[in-house]
């Protein structure tokens, strides 16, 4: 396991000078997280994180008390913490009669600890697998995205008694390689999207978040088919990029509109996370506003083959790696010639000094990229959410699993 010691900058100046200016030229710079775009997470371990980043991040939600005393109920030690879902922001196409569950994952440096801990204080909240104690339940975390879940908890407030909550559990490493290389896609996927930082301890995730926005929306720029498109259309993409390939979509067990019901409603926080990337992409003549209208804005993509080149050489290195082998036999002949995606697909160290080479310029004007980036995406995320979804049935047992299934089919139906 890599143990990563990331350096925390107090003051956001040295020697006088500014390190990272709070204008979206400098926050979403390729310069700036070049050794990620290199090396992946091992790359992180050499940048220096300034605190109070990523204020485009921190959302308000409606039930903020609540959530702090929920979160202020455990004991054990967690360093990063967010919710989400229906229960802390609102979506489409749920009944306000119906109080939903609040979601929450809960990141930790050690999560054997954090399970030890828990286990003296909330053993209830685990279903027979607490038997095997902790070091047994840490091993079965690691089975997929890297995330053990408490689903259908009951946790009183002093504001609220009877809260249903599902608490998930990852640790802080798997976190942060998820959002460097977007190795599953489902703490990056999530952090797509509005999430309410509920504990923020480690200002790495934020930093590096920035990272996953921008990739983001890139992949949502190529996703999109028409060249001309709506801000609520480049963020529902957005949304369905984690949920591509995710089996539940599959067989019903998720809403089919989901990525539609988070926009519909969080349409304003979405503004919030990706305005500062949005006006990035202008500045960088890599998009066009054709109507600044509020909620009707539009804009056209500009992207020529240096731009869609430069984009595809910094996306995450592990999807980067799975988009590369899909060209192998294809760009053959320039893949020979091109050493830093050889590299990258072979796992290697990288030191791209900005430089793209001919089978990623060759992968920039393939009429089928678009679909090789679904394809990836699908391969990213099918397995890791399946896995997760069997790991589900041990981690809440099978009543909790059973309740938690029909809620969902009822969901995919309403939908």
């Amino acid at each position: 396991m890599i143990q990563t010691e990331i350096r925390v900058l107090r003051c956001l100046y040295i020697n006088g000078k500014s390190r990272y200016s709070t204008s979206s030229a400098n926050v979403y710079s390729d310069k700036i997280y070049k050794s990620v775009i290199d090396q992946g997470y091992k790359g992180l371990a050499r940048h220096t994180i300034p605190e109070n980043y990523g204020s485009n991040q921190i959302m308000a939600s409606k039930n903020d008390e609540q959530l702090s005393q929920l979160i202020a109920n455990f004991k054990s030690p967690i360093k990063f913490s967010i919710g989400y879902g229906s229960g802390v922001f609102e979506q489409t196409g749920y009944k306000k009669s119906k109080k939903p569950q609040i979601d929450m994952i809960h990141m930790v440096d050690k999560p054997a600890d954090f399970h030890e801990q828990n286990l003296e204080q909330f053993s209830g909240h685990y279903s027979g697998i607490r038997m095997f104690g902790p070091a047994i339940i840490s091993k079965i975390q690691e089975y997929g995205a890297g995330v053990y879940f408490n689903p259908y908890i009951t946790m009183n407030t002093e504001s609220k008694k009877n809260n249903i909550i599902k608490y998930g559990i990852i640790s802080v490493e798997k976190s942060l390689i998820d959002l460097s290389e977007w190795s599953s896609l489902y703490i990056a996927g999530r952090l797509q999207k509005p999430v309410k930082y509920l504990k923020d301890a480690d200002p790495a995730i934020k930093f590096i978040n920035q990272y996953n926005l921008k990739n983001a929306m890139s992949v949502g720029l190529f996703l999109l088919k028409p060249s001309e498109f709506t801000e609520i259309q480049l963020y529902e993409t957005i949304a369905k990029i984690s949920y591509m390939g995710d089996p539940r979509m599959l067989i019903g067990g998720e809403n089919p509109n989901k990525a539609r019901n988070i926009v519909g409603k969080q349409f304003e926080n979405f503004q919030k996370l990706y305005n500062p990337l949005l006006n990035f992409f202008i500045e960088n003549n890599i998009l066009v506003e054709l109507q600044p209208d509020g909620s009707k804005r539009r804009f056209k993509k500009n992207l020529d083959n240096d731009k869609t080149s430069k984009i595809i050489g910094s996306l995450p290195l592990q999807f980067r790696r799975k988009l590369y082998k899909r060209y192998t036999s294809k760009f053959a002949e320039e893949l020979s010639q091109d050493s830093q995606a050889e590299a990258v697909i072979n796992g290697l160290h990288i030191n791209t000094n900005g430089e793209i080479g001919p089978f990623t310029k060759a992968i920039a004007m393939d009429p089928q990229l678009r679909k090789n980036l679904v394809n990836s995406i699908k391969l990213t995320v099918t397995f890791p959410a399946l896995i997760q979804t069997i790991k589900g049935i041990f981690s809440a047992g099978i009543i909790k699993s059973i309740n938690y299934a029909w809620e969902k089919r009822t969901k995919y139906r309403h939908g």
